[in-house]
């Protein structure tokens, strides 16, 4: 029989993910991170496929270090018409990518897979948020940029 998540038994984050660490919090889901340093390469030219293989990929990979825990692994796409635009490797990239998105509208893609301690998937699927920006001026862009906040992220 599975264990509910709790203070004793927290869920695995398969992540490094400030966000998600933070949505957790936010929900009140006791947890602990495991980096599962998965390749984030394509493993689909289906976007949705491709955000859910690589959650699944993050999840398998933690599984042999907490076998008696849920798992969460998760994974980000921003897609700007047919191009993924990845994570930013610096400030020139991630320029750009803001630059793109500026007064247009895209798509955030996270696939997310649940693995129960029993290692069988519970539940692993993606899902697409649609996003429109404000059109961006150079300084706001800039401005973002300098936080640092752009960075491991999809799209910036």
């Amino acid at each position: 029989m599975n264990r509910p998540i709790s203070e004793d038994s927290p869920l695995v984050l398969a992540s490094a993910s400030p966000r998600r660490k933070q949505l957790l919090r936010q929900i009140g889901i006791p947890f602990r991170t495991i980096t599962s340093r998965v390749n984030e390469d394509p493993l689909s030219r289906d976007p949705l496929m491709n955000a859910r293989l690589l959650a699944e990929a993050k999840a398998d990979a933690v599984f042999d270090k907490c076998e008696d825990s849920w798992i969460l692994g998760a994974d980000t796409i921003v897609v700007l018409g047919r191009a993924d635009l990845g994570k930013p490797a610096d400030e020139d990239q991630a320029f750009s990518m803001l630059r793109q998105l500026s007064g247009r509208e895209h798509r955030v893609i996270t696939g997310f897979c649940l693995v129960a301690p029993d290692s069988k998937k519970s539940h692993s699927e993606a899902v697409v948020t649609r996003v429109t920006f404000k059109t961006l001026t150079k300084s706001e862009i800039l401005g973002y940029i300098a936080t640092g906040e752009p960075f491991g992220k999809a799209g910036g």
